[in-house]
């Protein structure tokens, strides 16, 4: 089992590595926890030609003010073009998904984003309602794929409304499992 100081250590060399363009983490069923992820995301901003990022932490207990900082981080890395967070069955709150709302609109060249957040804490309508007009803002983004429900309590109708006003969307994928 990985934790905050062991993907710390492994980052570490791999943020070592400036010409790398493509980066897939998979880190499903681990404890990294919120200081992980930040320091998951300290390492990857320094990996300034990254143009592809997938990173899979599904299951790592990972709360707001963890995928904020991941999110603020990654975001350092102007060149993304493929951004891809699967957050499933963390402990993500409405204040989680309102940070990385903030964000996104910041990735600038972000032409495929997939998000998905089932299964986390209480996460509102309005905070998902943020996050979808924040999308709507990355004026390249082409394709999105977004879990069609975060919730039992509540489904996505609004963030997908607001999320497909991006201006060259042309692909929208919705995943129900």
């Amino acid at each position: 089992m990985i934790e905050a100081q062991g993907i710390y250590d492994a980052m570490q060399n791999i943020s070592k590595m400036k010409q790398l363009t493509y980066l897939n983490i998979n880190l499903q069923g681990n404890q990294i926890g919120d200081e992980g992820a930040i320091k998951m995301g300290w390492q990857i901003s320094k990996l300034t030609n990254l143009r592809q990022l997938k990173i899979n932490l599904w299951r790592n207990n990972i709360k707001s003010d963890g995928v904020s900082g991941l999110a603020a981080e990654i975001q350092k890395c102007s060149q993304i073009i493929l951004l891809e967070l699967k957050l499933r069955y963390n402990k993500i709150n409405s204040n989680g998904v309102i940070g990385v709302a903030k964000e996104i609109q910041n990735y600038l060249n972000l032409k495929n984003l997939s998000l998905l957040l089932k299964d986390n804490d209480q996460i509102s309508k309005e905070s998902l309602n943020i996050l979808g007009q924040r999308i709507s803002k990355c004026s390249q983004l082409h394709s999105l794929t977004l879990d069609k429900r975060v919730t039992k309590q509540n489904n996505t109708y609004k963030m997908i409304q607001k999320s497909r006003k991006a201006p060259r969307l042309v692909s929208l994928k919705l995943i129900n499992n």
